[in-house]
């Protein structure tokens, strides 16, 4: 598609194990996690969480070769596996290298409409921060920057993917870091492509899906035909 955008169909294992090492520098992906947490009754599997955890911590050890030591990702998440993810990145490092990646911090996503749930109805979702091994807080960085974010989600309406994450919301994360080549694993329609795109950055997308990876491309290929969109105020002074 370009040299600012390079998309791949398959299985995501198999295609980070071809990606040469630290040739990305940030990671935007909502993966597969449904299994991981259980029914949205709250019903969970230890079989469940142990299988998840043991295919994304071989996903992650392929994340962390690929991406330098200095990278940072956002993951989306629920809060029934969060401590699986944990458990996962902690297990695909190379601790003799000292090549640790932590997951640091939650971030809550106010999506301003309820979802499903009992006795109270959802209306968040939750995205995980986590740094490289080497990732420091740059010099310039907002200091000011809140841990809920707000961005109105129609629930149950969505036009390309039952997962479907608006492109604000990847401007948001986004728009702080100066970084310049990102990798989502996961693509699924293609919406953390979309927003590459429209902020001037190199964008990787990995999907399995055929019928989701044309979306994708279709939709990263609308989105390079219009003006890129200047990156935020301030970036440029933030790794």
């Amino acid at each position: 598609m370009g040299d600012d955008v390079r998309l791949y169909l398959g299985d995501c294992l198999d295609v980070l194990r071809d990606l040469p090492d630290g040739s990305v520098d940030a990671v935007v992906t909502d993966p597969p996690f449904t299994v991981a947490g259980g029914n949205t009754n709250g019903r969970t599997s230890d079989a469940d969480d142990q299988y998840w955890r043991f295919w994304f911590g071989a996903v992650w050890a392929e994340i962390a070769r690929v991406a330098t030591d200095d990278a940072f990702a956002f993951v989306h998440c629920d809060w029934r596996m969060v401590g699986t993810l944990q458990r996962a990145i902690a297990g695909g490092i190379d601790r003799q290298r000292a090549r640790a990646w932590s997951l640091s911090q939650v971030l809550v996503w106010d999506r301003g409409n309820i979802g499903l749930g009992s006795p109270y109805r959802n209306s968040y979702e939750m995205v995980a921060f986590v740094r490289g091994p080497k990732w420091r807080m740059p010099d310039g960085f907002p200091r000011n920057l809140p841990t809920v974010i707000q961005h109105y989600y129609a629930y149950g309406s969505h036009e390309n993917h039952g997962a479907e994450k608006p492109v604000a919301l990847y401007h948001t994360l986004l728009g702080p870091f100066a970084y310049t080549t990102v990798l989502d694993p996961f693509m699924g329609s293609g919406t953390t492509g979309v927003a590459c795109v429209q902020t001037g950055r190199r964008f990787i997308g990995v999907e399995i899906d055929e019928g989701y990876y044309a979306i994708a491309e279709k939709r990263i290929a609308e989105a390079r035909a219009q003006l890129r969109l200047p990156l935020a105020e301030g970036a440029g002074s933030c790794r």
